[in-house]
């Protein structure tokens, strides 16, 4: 058992889990990268936009940076996770410094958080402002 309580052979099964999501993203990344460079260069090509035309490349430029801070945004998370796991601190709450419990990570490998930490977290942003001020 490491100072997370997760044994050694969960570890790899979660440090293999976030190395093969990893390259999924890499792959889903590398995709649209080469989607969007592809669908930019047929739009470019055109000599005259229409509104339909210049309304669908706008849509697709959206999507596109959404996509790619998503994917960016997931890679960073593992690349995250994975320093942490070479540290020695992978499974640990960042918060209260507790173990991460081994479903909360099975389920999300990249888990900064125990989940009663996370709940705490995430309740300040759940509620509304009205909420907010009706406490008062």
């Amino acid at each position: 058992m490491t100072d997370s309580g997760i044994s050694s052979a969960d570890l790899q099964i979660l440090e293999r889990t976030l190395r093969e999501r990893r390259d999924a993203l890499e792959a889903q990344l590398e995709n649209v990268l080469g989607r969007s460079e592809e669908e930019c260069g047929l739009a470019l090509n055109e000599d005259v936009f229409g509104a339909k035309e210049e309304a669908m490349l706008a849509e697709l430029s959206d999507t596109y940076l959404a996509d790619v801070t998503r994917l960016r945004k997931d890679l960073a998370e593992i690349d995250a996770a994975l320093k942490r796991y070479g540290a020695a601190t992978y499974g640990i709450c960042t918060h209260c410094r507790g173990p991460i419990e081994l479903d909360r990570l099975l389920s999300q490998a990249t888990a900064v958080r125990c989940q009663p930490c996370q709940t705490a977290y995430e309740q300040p942003l759940s509620a509304s402002p009205m909420e907010t001020l009706s406490v008062r």
